[in-house]
């Protein structure tokens, strides 16, 4: 599979089936995981992966905690990009280097997708 290949058949899944999964899966999806490029070229990560009564305490605690409010209007953990890449003097920089990478797949020197 090249890159195209693998960006063009990925998805995003926000519906889970309560089947149990093998944790021989789980640590290689999680050993995978951890060589992906993360937001912002940060990696604070700690993985904890949980099953029966440990999970259903988990989402028990996390319900009451967002219950009557939404979430994602507070402030994250640690952020995600460094507060200078979305101001004045760097975004001409951060558009003409996305507007660079866009042009530099249309070139017909690269290989056609699909």
């Amino acid at each position: 599979m090249n890159v195209f290949e693998a960006v063009d058949s990925r998805i995003s899944c926000r519906w889970f089936l309560d089947t149990p999964v093998d944790p021989a899966l789980v640590r290689d999806l999680i050993a995978g995981a951890a060589r992906a490029a993360s937001g912002g070229n940060l990696q604070p990560w700690q993985v904890y992966a949980l099953t029966g009564a440990a999970l259903a305490e988990l989402k028990r605690q996390v319900s009451a905690s967002i219950a009557g409010r939404d979430p994602r209007h507070e402030d994250a953990e640690y952020p995600i990009y460094p507060k200078t890449m979305w101001s004045r003097t760097n975004r001409g920089a951060t558009i003409m280097a996305c507007s660079f990478t866009a042009r530099s797949r249309s070139t017909a020197t690269m290989p056609r997708r699909g």
